[in-house]
This record gives C-alpha cells, sequence and structure tokens, in this order.
C-alpha cells in the first residue's frame, strides 16, 4: 500500500472514531501535511479524495474545509409486511428501532389481499435483506429471503430453512385476558375475531379465541361459539 493510500485510510479512520466531530472544521492541508510529513500536493489530493467521498465539504473562497454529517448508508432493507393495527404498529415500531441501530432501513408495506403477490414479487435479494410478516398467514419468500412469521397460527411443518416463525403464548393470553373482564362482573360478552378473514373460513379457532373459550366455560357461560364473530379488521 503507498504512502497515500495509508494517510487516506488514517484519516477515514478518524473520521469514522469522531475525532473529527460531524460539521467541525477539519485541519488545513498544511497541519496535515506537517503531521504526516508528505508534501502540501500529495495532501491536497487526499484530502480531495475525502471530499470526492462525501465525508468531507470544501469551503468557498479559503473559509476551510468542514466535517460533513454522517450519511445513513444502510446494510440493506428489512421488510414489514402486515395488516396494520394497534398492535401491529407496535410491532412496527420496535422493527424500526432496532433496524436504524443495526444499520437497516425499514420498509413497511401493508397491501390488500389482492396486491399481496405483487408486492412479494417486487422484492428480491438485492433489494431485500429479510421480511417480517403478520397477519397474511403463510408466505412463501421470494428468491430464498429469510422470512420471520409473526403468532402465525396455523399447523405448519417447518422444512424450509429460510421460513421461521415467532409466536406469543396466545392461549394463556387470551385466557387471561377473558378472566380479567369477567372479575369485572362482565358477563353480557361478544367475541370479535379477524384471522379468518385473511385464511379460510373453515380455519381452526386460534388459540387466543381457544382461551377466551376456556375461560367462559370456567365461568359457566358455554354458548361462547354463538357469541363470536369473524369479519374484516377494524371492521366494527
Amino acid at each position: 500500500m503507498n504512502r497515500t493510500k495509508q494517510i487516506y485510510n488514517e484519516l477515514l479512520f478518524r473520521l469514522d472514531q469522531g475525532v473529527y466531530p460531524p460539521e467541525s472544521k477539519f485541519p488545513s492541508e498544511s497541519q496535515l501535511a506537517d503531521e504526516f510529513s508528505i508534501s502540501k500536493v500529495t495532501m491536497n489530493k487526499i484530502v480531495s479524495m475525502l471530499a470526492s467521498s462525501g465525508r468531507l465539504t470544501r469551503g468557498i473562497r479559503g473559509a476551510g474545509t468542514r466535517v460533513s454529517r454522517p450519511i445513513f448508508r444502510p446494510k440493506g432493507n428489512i421488510v414489514f409486511l402486515g395488516v396494520l393495527s394497534a398492535f401491529s404498529c407496535k410491532i412496527l415500531r420496535g422493527m424500526q428501532r432496532e433496524c436504524l441501530n443495526s444499520g437497516y432501513f425499514p420498509v413497511a408495506f401493508s397491501p390488500d389481499a389482492g396486491e399481496l403477490q405483487s408486492c412479494l414479487r417486487n422484492l428480491n435479494r438485492e433489494n431485500t435483506a429479510g421480511i417480517i410478516t403478520t397477519s397474511y398467514g403463510l408466505l412463501e419468500p421470494p428468491d430464498e429471503i429469510e422470512l420471520f412469521c409473526l403468532d402465525y397460527a396455523l399447523p405448519y411443518q417447518a422444512s424450509d430453512p429460510h421460513v421461521h416463525f415467532l409466536n406469543s403464548d396466545d392461549y394463556h393470553g387470551g385466557r387471561l385476558l377473558m378472566e380479567e373482564v369477567l372479575k369485572r362482573g362482565h358477563r353480557e360478552i361478544a367475541i370479535f375475531s379477524s384471522e379468518r378473514f385473511f385464511l379460510r373460513s373453515d380455519a381452526p379457532v386460534t388459540s387466543r379465541v381457544q382461551g377466551f373459550y376456556k375461560a367462559l366455560e370456567e365461568a359457566g357461560i358455554l354458548d361462547y361459539e354463538q357469541r363470536t364473530f369473524f369479519a374484516m379488521p377494524q371492521s366494527i
């Protein structure tokens, strides 16, 4: 490695480490030339390389050179693919925080059922590092992209190494929720669920609803199936 490249890498390292804070005045070419024992012509070339890469901003008419604001260069996109609700928006906020902390860019899609396949076709290895999905059932990831299914309620076989499942303890959560409702003296209770709208009309009752049923049964309320209604999310 020649001397010019060595000095360039050293200054780049200093910028990465915050030795020269963003928007601060960068040392003059004369100072740096003396520090590294090279000519001002060579140092001018190195500073020009740093400016061309976006790390420095040259001033006008002798105003000096300043350190540029850092540019976010994401490692890739992490796609959130889900029906937006109060619950899924909390997941999206957490995903966004972790993506930005880890150097990835979060992208959110919430397509209608008829647009879902078109949306998936637009994703590929070049623009997508992974997919997090909820409420759309089991998707087939394109181009072997890593797919994380949240709270997928139906039985499945984990045969695809690129598909991962993260499930909440919906049964006990549903049971605890209904027990709390019952503790407050409520007995005229109806259950609204949207899972079958996105899956199929004869899909098994989800674990959360089963938890509701168990708590109602233990309280002596046995007509829980007649109290349950399935429809589109946020339709009531």
